[in-house]
C-alpha cells in the first residue's frame, strides 16, 4: 500500500502518515502511529480536498493534484507540510533538480553528438554548445536550490529560448513537429513555475515573520 509520512516542521519528526490503495477509493490517516480515521477519496481528488481533525486539534487537509500528474498536498491548518506538493520548499528543490536534469540531458546529447559526429543529432543538441550550457544550467540550479529568485528567473528564460530553438531546429532537420518534446520541456517548465512560486511565498513568509528579539 503506497504511503507518504510528513513532519510539522522541516527536518521534525514525521507524525503524520497517509495511506492509500491502488484504486485510490480509500485514504488512512495515522498519527503518531495510531490510525486515526480514513478519508473518502472522491473528496480527497475534488477541488477543495478532505479534512480530518488530528488529536492536538489542529485539521488536516489532504488534497489530489492530478494534473500534469498527481501529486498529494497535506496541509496542516492550512499551511503545507513540509515534504508535500504544496510545500514551497520542495517545489524551489524539485525546480533545481529540473534544472540539473536538464543539464544532464542537453549535455549528455551534446556530448554522444561530438562523440558519433551525427549531423542531425549535432543540429538538434547544438554539438559542443550543449556542454557550455549545461555547465550553465548546473550552476542555475545550484543557486536556485539556495533559494536564488535571480538564478531561477534565468533559468526559466533560459530555458523558454532554448526550447524555441530547439523545436525550430528540430523541425527543420526532420521535417516535421515533435509533439512528445515539446510535452516534455511544458512539463519541465511548470515545476520551473512552480518552484518560483514557492521563492515568492517563502519571500512571503520571511518578510512577515516575527523577528528574534537580541
Amino acid at each position: 500500500m503506497p504511503a507518504q509520512k510528513f513532519s510539522f516542521e522541516a527536518g521534525g519528526p514525521k507524525r503524520v502518515e497517509v495511506r492509500w490503495g491502488l484504486s485510490g477509493k480509500q485514504y488512512e490517516v495515522f498519527f503518531d502511529g495510531a490510525r486515526i480515521g480514513e478519508l473518502d477519496g472522491a473528496q480527497v481528488g475534488s477541488a477543495q480536498g478532505a479534512t480530518i481533525q488530528l488529536p492536538d486539534g489542529s485539521t488536516l487537509g489532504v488534497l489530489l493534484k492530478k494534473l500534469p500528474v498527481a501529486q498529494l498536498q497535506v496541509s496542516r491548518d492550512g499551511k503545507a507540510l513540509p515534504g508535500s506538493a504544496g510545500d514551497p520548499a520542495t517545489q524551489v528543490r524539485t525546480a533545481s533538480i529540473i534544472l540539473y536534469a536538464v543539464a544532464i540531458i542537453g549535455g549528455g546529447l551534446g556530448l554522444v553528438a561530438m562523440v558519433t559526429h551525427n549531423p542531425t543529432l549535432q543540429q538538434l543538441s547544438g554539438g559542443g554548445y550543449a556542454l557550455f550550457g549545461a555547465a550553465i544550467y548546473a550552476v542555475l540550479g545550484f543557486f536556485t536550490s539556495k533559494r536564488s529568485r535571480v538564478a531561477l528567473a534565468l533559468g526559466m528564460g533560459l530555458y523558454a529560448l532554448d526550447s524555441l530553438f530547439t523545436i525550430a531546429g528540430g523541425m527543420e532537420a526532420t521535417g516535421h513537429f515533435n509533439v512528445g518534446g515539446l510535452l516534455v520541456r511544458a512539463f519541465f517548465f511548470y515545476y520551473l513555475w512552480r518552484g518560483m512560486v514557492g521563492l515568492n511565498q517563502l519571500r512571503r513568509e520571511a518578510a512577515t515573520s516575527p523577528t528574534p528579539s537580541a
